[in-house]
Formats: C-alpha cells, structure tokens, sequence
C-alpha cells in the first residue's frame, strides 16, 4: 500500500532529476557536480560607458562612469588618466583637464570576486576661455577711464568677475567685462580678473595700469590795481574789472587759481572767478582801514585784517584774535594764512609779526635791518613766513629764506610778495607799484607786466597787490 501511494510521486521527482542531469552532462560533459554550480555564475563585468563627453580645459568635471555584470560592489581603478583629472572608487572623474587635444581616460573596474576589466575611452579636450587683453591703458586720477576687457577661445556667453582682492578705488567692472569710473589714486593700480564661459570653464589674468596724479593748472598769479582792475596771467580765473566803493588794497587767490577776491580799504569785498562772496564789512563795524585779505584752503571763507590790527572772519574762516590796541606797534600793512589755514600772522609797516591760532612766530624784522618800510607777508610750505620791504630786501623766518632773483634786482617801489603754490617748489614773485614782476627761486618768469591801465588820461593807477595760484 506504501508503495503504491508514494510511486507516481517519486517518478515524478526522478524524471525531474534526470533532466537536470542530462543538462549538465550536455554542457559540461562528465563534470559532475562542479558543472551544476557553473550553470548558476553571473554575467561577464563589462563598463557600459562607451564614450566621454567633449570638455575644455579648466571646466571643473563631474563625470560617473557606470558598469554591470560580475559580482558587485565594484572598485574602479586609475590606469592612466590626462593631468588635472581625478578618478574615484566609486567611478566618479573630477578634476579639469590641463591640457587639450585627444586624450585618453584608462580605467579599470574590479568586481567583489577580484574580475576586473579595463577600457580606454577617449576625451575630446577642447581650449577653455582665455584673457586675451594683456594690458591695461594708462589712466588720470579724477578723469574718466573705460576699457572693455577681450576673451579668446571658450564657449559663448561669457562672464567676466574680480578673481580675488577687489577693484581699485573709483572703478568697477562689469560682467560684461567693462572696466570704467574714475580712478581715485594715482600710482600703479593691480586688478586680477576672471571670464567664466557657458560651460563653466575659467581663466584668469592679472593686470595692472599706471594712473597719474590729476595735472595741475599752469601756475601764475594775478595782480590788481587802485582802481580795481585785476590782470591773471596762467591762470583759470579771468582778468577783470571792479569798482568796490573804495581803493582795492589787496586780493586772495584761490589755491586751485580758479577764482580770487579782491578787498577795498572800506571793506568791500568782491569774488572773481570760481571764488565764492562770504560777505563784507558794514561802515559801522570798521575800524580803521582795511590792508589786507587771507583765504584758507577750500576756499569756505576769508578773513580782513584793518589797519589797527583788527580781524573780520567770513564763511568758516572765523577770527581767531585781533592785536590788542596796547600791543600793536606802528600801523598793519598785510595779513597771510598759513598753509593748512588754520591760522594766520599779521604784519606791521615797521616789521613787527603777530601770529594767531596755529600760527608759530618765528620773530620779527630787527630795526637796525629795516630797510624801507614793510609792505607784505607771505606764509610758506614749512610754517614759515617771508616779509618783504619797499626796497625788496626780503626777510625770511622759521624754516623759510631769501632765493636769489631770476630776473636782475627790482627797480621802482615793491607794493607786494606772492609765493609758488606746492608741489611747485620754492619761491615767490614781488610786485613793483609799476606793475613789473620780479620772479625768484623756483618762481616761473611768466612775463613781466607793463604798468597797469590808466584810470584817467591823465595818471596811472600804481599797482596794489598779486596773489599767486594754480
């Protein structure tokens, strides 16, 4: 009974086995049971990437190689790989490429049973995006500038960047690659730039341009006479004529030679040029005459000094002290700024200097070496000041000196003293009541003036002042 419920099973099972077998046996031959586990292995390891795609040099990279068949997890292996790149254990190239041209990428994969596989797959290297422009154009500090920066090679679009550090002051560049403002400092100025194409490919330059300091106006010096007529010579500022109310005793010259006011003894004052009107004195305030008018740097007010040694200040130039009456000796003829303005030194017909605010005395002119009576002071570069006489001798204190003359011994009556505004160096012009000018030092001898206009047919008008500028 056994038998007969279990036989059919069993036959069923047998014949099952005996296909198995006969399989084995027709692949393998007489192999046994090693033919059984062969028939069970997997596919061959093969990498199923076949082709690369085209790159440019400096293009940063991320390609995945891929591979199948064989017994994962794989390990791929560099076997020979162009300069820049990379290869990852899991397949992965990075880097960029250094060099162009067709290249080969040799790599193996080796799978979890140790089969490994080896392919060689080419890379089309193509040149990345090059600065082409090698220089920059010269520039002026303050004056318009503008240059378009030039790629080669690349793929279009580009974008154009600051690699590192900055720009220089008072230029910018755009993406585009337009460099342009206007320089803010003069020397050699250093920009490292970028241009990035549409395949994110780079290249970058370091440049560099000269900039020159912004140039100086010519330099010269206006002179004006009694009846207010005001002669410039290389300067912005224009002649002109004025009627002030009264005798025009004395003139300030903006620094820049844009502009120039002139003062009459009644305090009136008038702005020529760029030179801006502060204000002027009321009859009722004056005391005395005025002599004399300073205007500090900027050119934001001016200050009048009277006769009697008294100080009007105008705009921001406030008075910073006037000669008490017990102190003053003999009349004021001139007052002078200081260079930087925060001061200023008034001087008497009889040599004697009054300083005021950050003005340093530096002495007076002794009464055994007067010669003349003292018409004008000048402050100069090194806090110093030179006073000059009607008979020309020129005296000089703290860092300043007398400079031998350019144009011979000065005839006729000095009436004023103007000095070089910097960087021009050192020296000064005086002024004869004639209208002649007398240059000394580094002073240039632009011209020597004929006597100033008739204010009638009859009699000259003697010149009064000269105020030197730029």
């Amino acid at each position: 009974m056994l038998s007969r419920g279990i036989g059919p099973r069993l036959a069923r099972r047998a014949t099952a086995a005996a296909a198995i077998l006969l399989a084995a046996a027709t692949v393998c031959g007489p192999c046994g049971v090693a033919a059984v586990a062969a028939v069970a292995s997997t596919q061959p390891l093969v990498v199923t990437t076949t082709s690369l795609p085209g790159v440019e040099t400096a293009e940063p990279l991320g390609l995945q190689l891929g591979a199948s068949g064989g017994t994962p997890p794989y390990q791929w292996v560099p076997d020979s790989l162009p300069g820049g790149l990379l290869l990852s254990s899991t397949g992965l190239i990075t880097g960029a490429a250094t060099s162009t041209g067709t290249q080969q990428v040799i790599v193996s994969v080796v799978d979890a049973d140790n089969h490994r596989t080896t392919v060689a797959l080419p890379l089309l290297v193509g040149a990345g995006p090059v600065v082409a422009t090698s220089s920059l154009p010269a520039g002026t500090v303050d004056e318009p500038y503008s240059v378009q920066l030039e790629e080669s090679s690349g793929t279009a679009p580009f974008t154009w960047s600051v690699a590192k550090g900055g720009v220089p002051g008072g230029l910018v560049l755009s993406s585009s690659g337009l460099l342009s403002g206007r320089p803010g400092t003069a020397g050699t100025l250093s920009i490292d730039v970028q241009v990035t194409d549409a395949s994110g490919a780079s290249g970058s330059a370091a440049l560099s341009t000269t900039i020159a300091p912004p140039p100086l106006p010519s330099e010269g010096y206006v002179t004006i006479d009694a009846a207010g007529i005001a002669t410039s010579l290389d300067l912005v500022a224009p002649s002109s004529s004025t009627r002030l109310g009264g005798k025009s005793v004395a003139l300030a010259v903006e620094p820049s030679g844009a502009g120039y006011w002139i003062v009459s003894s009644s305090g009136h004052v008038h702005a020529a040029g760029q030179a801006r009107f502060f204000g002027s004195i009321s009859r009722r305030d004056l005391q005395g005459d005025i002599v004399g008018i300073a205007a500090p740097p900027g050119s934001r007010g001016y200050w009048l000094a009277s006769s009697t040694g008294h100080i009007y200040g105008f705009g921001s130039a406030r008075s910073l002290g006037s000669i008490p009456k017990k102190k003053l000796k003999g009349k004021v003829v001139a007052i002078t700024a200081t260079r930087k303005g925060r001061g200023y030194f008034l001087v008497t017909s009889t040599g004697d200097v009054y300083a005021f605010g950050a003005a340093h005395l530096a002495g007076s002119v002794p009464r055994r070496a007067l010669r003349g009576h003292i018409v004008a002071i000048a402050s100069t570069d090194d806090g110093g000041y030179l006073v000059v006489s009607s008979t020309g001798r020129v005296y000089g204190f703290g860092g300043a000196r007398p400079l031998p003359s350019n144009s011979g011994s000065p005839s006729g009556t000095i009436a004023a003293i103007a000095v070089v505004q910097p960087p021009a160096g050192s020296g000064y012009w005086l002024l004869t009541t004639t209208g002649s000018i007398y240059s000394y030092g580094t002073a240039r001898e632009i011209a020597v003036s004929p006597p100033q206009p008739l204010s009638t047919p009859y009699a000259a008008v003697p010149s009064t002042a000269i105020g030197a500028g730029r």
